[in-house]
Parts: structure tokens; C-alpha cells; sequence
């Protein structure tokens, strides 16, 4: 790319360094004492995965990693090695991966004297895989993919853009899957705060075949494309507005590979054996049978039977409401489908004219929870719920309801009302897509059931790191849903032989506690995995949840965001610092 070709991204380019330049910190302060006692950061893994069965030297960019000793990653069948550290901003490592190694993503964590480093985000694959081999920013130095399927790691730097070369064969759909966003969904220092990934795919002579950009529902773009003739072809990966930078890493998966597009219906009762079609590309069945979930679990991962080609997977909802399936026509006020409360209705928008409306009746004085769930499952509706008399008479509406026990979405597009409703008689709901949109894909569950109270937790930093002697800070915050008040006591499994902990009560009608853990002299030196439970009293039932690990990052600049990770990483030092002794002290005294 030369800057006379595209003045009008280069402006854009311009513009968004200079605000970037404005709220960057100076590098005095960032360099501060108060940035030493920050645990060390990684900012990206190149590459950010590997093969089963195969060794990966990564490295490592971040701040912190000096003396780094050590490597940890979550699942079995994945270990790491440090290889060398260079100034504390970069460290190389060897992750070995074992051949029955479960695909999927992990978290990969690095230890260091001050800590365990923040989440890094590791995926095994049971594909091939390739780096990116530079240059490879124009269709005539385009890297060659000579043997299809497989994974290219690659990052999106200063060149703005990566193209590679294949040939397909007439009849074939190619599946191209990018994990960028993904990888690193929030960056701070950066407008927009990710990598946003576009896929384009040209013909020999430079013709555009196909082009992806800004996914509705989906972080990172899927192109999928049926080559009509044999030939080469070449695939373009960009970020949309034609950055480059360390830290747009990505994950390129290419060939005809089986791809999971939507999954009908969304859910279903967690006592029955579930019956779910199955659509997508290049798919080995059309329907799976997923076997009752004792415990009820929330929420099950759907995927096409076992193959020497892993699938992506698509989340199934269990829940304990009878279900219903949608029964068509139900596209008008006058003919709505009667519903039983409570139950969960199993829908679909079926096109973009497409609404549907249900009936129930409630009594005098009876308050009812109405929700949808489609987006949280990977629909993509962007639902509006509303509901009206049985004459047609507007009373409440819903379009995007935040998921506080979901804090990492970032399109709340769901739709949730809770309605006490005064007068007994017939009432209708109506679902209908925000945007006009509709289709096969556009699934949605709509429960109807009174408040069920209940909470979830969760617990920042997930990464504390305490000394000898010394006391830390963990910040647990419920998330209350149906107007349950009550207290909530805290409990602390796994932790070190002689840690005490203070402050476990979330008081009733309050969301937060500050827990102090505090280090014996003697404590066990390392890592540790505790796990935070959290029980109160629900309708004369004792009940306890897990407390999920959050981390806290920043997206560009100013936008907050808590991301869930798999583990609470515990490291427990032997020095004190005149720091760490001062805030022990404090700590203690807001103990007692």
C-alpha cells in the first residue's frame, strides 16, 4: 500500500494516532513506582496456538516478564518451557502440546517473581499449521498454502495487509475462519479497541470473489465460498481500517473444513433428551442427540459427531420450564399461539417480514418474568419484545436488555420484561427482529415463567499475588437477578495451609465484599488455585455458586470490560516489599 493510493484511510490513520497521543499516559508516570506493584502483562503470543502432537516456540510480547520462570496453561496435555526473556518486554517459550490434547482455547499465564501474568489466550488445533512467512503484502509475493486444510499464524503489521495463494477445485466450498478479535478482544490503547478483521478472496486475474467485514453476531469474519472453476485463487487479510501492529495476531483456519452455521432449537428441558438440527458446510450429519443434563446445567456445547476435522461449536440452552415449539401462523395480534405458563417457546423469525405472538393469561396481581435468549446462544436476532392487551393495547416494551452475569458481550441484544400485571384476562407477547432482519439462523427461546431468584458471582483480580506475611485483596461482586436480596456467605476452597480470609458476607440487599486473604510467614511458596463459593437461602433451598474469575481490561481508552477466565491464580512470594508491609498493615486493621 502506498500512502497516494488511499489518502482518505491515511487521514483516518492520522487522526486516530493523534487521539491515541492525547490520552496515552507519559512514559514517567507509566514507568512509575505504582506500575512496578501492577503484575506483568502480556499484550500477544505469536503464534497463538499450535497442532497437537507438536512443539510451538512462541513469543511472548508484555511488560513485567523479567525473570520469567515459568509457564502455566489451563487443560491437560499442554505444558510450557521459558526459553529466554529480553528487557522484561519480550520472552520466548516452547509449548508442548500432547497428541490427545482436547482442541480448544486455553489460558496461558507466565511466572514471574512480582506474579502471574495477565490471560493470554492459547488455542490447540488438530490441524496443520504455518506461520506467515513477510513479505507477503501484495497478490504477486503472496505466500503459498500448498496443502489444504491448515491453520496460518500470522500478524497484521505495518504493511496493513497479508494475501496467500491456493488452488481450489471446481464443486468446492472452502471454509476461511479468522480468530483475531477473538485472541485479543480488548485493546487499550487503540480506536477501535481490537483488531478488526476483513477477509477477501480474489481469482487469478485480480477479480474480488468475495468479501467479509463486520460480522453481525461474531467477533471475527467466516468467509465461506463454492469455487465454480479449478484454479489458484488468493485470500486477503486486512484490518478494516488498514492498521498494522504487533498485537494483530491472528489465527487464519482454510480448506473445506465442516463449519457449524446455526443449530435449531436453541435449548431445551434439562430432564428430556434433546433432538437438535444440525446446518452448516461440509457437515457429516444433519441432527446430534444430546442425552438428558442432570444438574441442569445452563448451557451444553453442540457439535457434529467426532472426524479427523474438528468443528467449531455452537452453545445449547437447558433450562427447567416445559417447552414448546413455535406453531405457525402466529404472524398477527388475532392469531397468537396459546401458551401454558410457564413455559420457554422454542422460535424463529423465518424471514424479514416474519413476527410472532403468543398468548397467556395471567391472574390479578401476578408478575411474570417474559425473556428472551438468542444471542447469548449465537443467534443472530437482535430481539424486540413487546407486550399488549388482548385488544392490542401497548402496555410495556423491550428491545436490548443488559446480562450483567455476561459482562463480556458487547452487544446486549437480547430482550427481557418483568411484569406484574394488575388485571386478570388475556395478554400477548410479540417477538419481532430490531433491525428488520430474519431467516433459518434467527432462532430465539422466549420463557414465560414467574421471578426465579437466584445470583451468580464473580471475583477480580484473577490474578492476585501476595507475599509471606503480607494480606491481598479480592473483590467479589454478585450479580442479583428476580429481586433476590438475601446475604450471601463466602467460602474459600483450595487455599494454602494457614491463609486466613476476612470479610466473606455479602450483606443482603448489597452486591459487593472485599475479601482480605491473608499469607502466613510460612506459607507455601508458588502457584495456587482457589475457588471462592458463594451459598445463600432461595425459597427455603440452600444454594451455592462459583464464583467465575474476572479479568479487568481497558478498551480504547476509556471503556471498561470484565472477561472471564478459567482459573483464580493465587502466587504467593517470599520477599515483602515496604509497599506490600504498609498495605498488609492496612489491611489487617480494616479486618478487624
Amino acid at each position: 500500500m502506498t500512502p497516494d493510493r488511499f489518502p482518505a484511510s491515511q487521514t483516518l490513520r492520522s487522526l486516530l494516532l493523534a487521539v491515541a497521543a492525547a490520552f496515552a499516559l507519559p512514559a514517567s508516570s507509566a514507568d512509575s513506582a505504582g506500575d512496578r506493584e501492577r503484575p506483568p502483562r502480556i499484550d500477544y503470543l505469536f503464534p497463538a496456538g499450535g497442532q497437537t502432537g507438536r512443539t510451538v516456540e512462541v513469543t511472548v510480547g508484555g511488560k513485567g516478564l523479567d525473570a520469567t520462570a515459568g509457564v502455566r496453561v489451563t487443560g491437560d496435555g499442554v505444558r510450557g518451557e521459558v526459553l529466554r526473556v529480553d528487557r522484561g518486554t519480550t520472552a520466548t517459550i516452547a509449548v508442548t502440546i500432547a497428541p490427545d490434547a482436547t482442541p480448544g482455547q486455553r489460558d496461558l499465564r507466565l511466572i514471574t517473581p512480582a506474579g502471574a501474568s495477565s490471560r493470554a489466550r492459547f488455542v490447540v488445533s488438530s490441524l496443520p499449521e504455518l506461520t506467515e512467512q513477510e513479505p507477503n503484502s501484495t497478490r504477486n509475493a503472496a505466500q503459498p498454502l500448498r496443502t489444504l486444510p491448515l491453520v496460518v499464524n500470522g500478524q497484521i503489521e505495518l504493511t496493513g495487509r497479508d494475501f496467500y495463494r491456493f488452488q481450489a477445485g471446481a464443486g468446492q466450498t472452502i471454509v476461511c475462519q479468522v480468530q483475531a478479535q477473538q485472541l485479543h478482544p480488548c485493546l487499550a490503547d487503540s480506536v477501535p479497541g481490537c483488531c478488526r478483521a476483513v477477509l477477501s478472496l480474489y481469482d487469478a486475474s485480480g477479480r474480488r470473489l468475495a468479501s467479509v467485514d463486520n460480522p453481525q453476531s461474531h467477533p471475527d469474519p467466516v468467509l465461506i465460498y463454492r469455487f465454480r472453476r479449478r484454479g489458484q485463487y488468493f485470500l486477503e487479510i486486512r484490518d478494516s481500517l488498514l492498521r498494522g501492529r504487533e498485537d494483530f495476531v491472528y489465527r487464519l483456519s482454510i480448506g473445506e473444513l465442516p463449519y457449524l452455521t446455526h443449530i435449531y432449537p436453541l435449548g431445551e428441558n434439562c430432564r428430556s433428551e434433546a433432538s437438535v438440527s444440525l446446518f452448516g458446510i461440509n457437515l457429516s450429519e444433519t441432527a446430534v442427540t444430546l442425552p438428558a443434563a442432570p444438574g441442569c446445567p445452563s448451557i451444553q456445547w453442540v457439535r457434529p459427531g467426532e472426524g479427523a476435522l474438528a468443528c467449531n461449536t455452537l452453545p445449547f440452552a437447558r433450562g427447567p420450564l416445559a417447552e414448546v415449539q413455535e406453531l405457525e401462523p402466529n404472524d398477527t395480534l388475532d392469531r397468537p399461539e396459546m401458551i401454558d405458563v410457564p413455559a420457554t417457546v422454542n422460535g424463529r423469525i423465518e424471514d424479514p417480514s416474519d413476527v410472532d405472538h403468543y398468548a397467556l393469561f395471567a391472574e390479578a396481581g401476578r408478575q411474570l418474568v417474559l425473556e428472551i435468549r438468542a444471542r447469548r446462544l449465537d443467534s443472530p436476532l437482535d430481539s424486540v419484545l413487546t407486550l399488549f392487551t388482548a385488544d392490542g393495547d401497548f402496555i410495556a416494551q423491550n428491545n436490548d436488555c443488559e446480562d450483567e452475569s455476561m459482562p463480556h458481550l458487547m452487544h446486549h441484544a437480547d430482550s427481557r420484561l418483568m411484569h406484574t400485571f394488575q388485571t386478570p384476562g388475556k395478554y400477548i407477547l410479540k417477538v419481532a427482529d430490531a433491525r428488520g432482519n430474519g431467516g433459518e439462523p434467527y432462532a430465539y427461546r422466549l420463557s414465560i415463567s414467574p421471578p426465579r431468584p437466584d445470583f451468580r458471582l464473580r471475583v477480580t483480580p484473577d490474578n492476585p499475588c501476595v507475599g509471606r506475611g503480607a494480606a491481598t485483596e479480592l473483590r467479589v461482586t454478585a450479580v442479583r437477578r428476580d429481586a433476590f436480596e438475601g446475604p450471601i456467605e463466602l467460602s474459600i476452597v483450595d487455599l494454602p495451609e494457614g491463609f486466613t480470609a476476612a470479610g466473606t458476607t455479602i450483606p443482603a440487599r448489597e452486591s459487593k465484599a472485599v475479601v482480605i486473604l491473608t499469607a502466613p510467614g510460612d506459607a507455601s511458596l508458588g502457584i495456587h488455585a482457589p475457588s471462592i463459593l458463594g451459598t445463600a437461602t432461595i425459597s427455603g433451598q440452600n444454594v451455592t455458586r462459583r464464583a467465575q474469575p474476572m479479568e479487568c481490561v481497558t478498551r480504547a481508552f476509556f471503556y471498561r470490560h470484565l472477561l472471564p477466565t478459567e482459573e483464580l491464580v493465587l502466587t504467593v512470594t517470599e520477599r515483602i516489599t515496604d509497599h506490600e508491609d504498609r498495605r498488609a498493615r492496612r489491611l489487617h486493621a480494616q479486618s478487624r
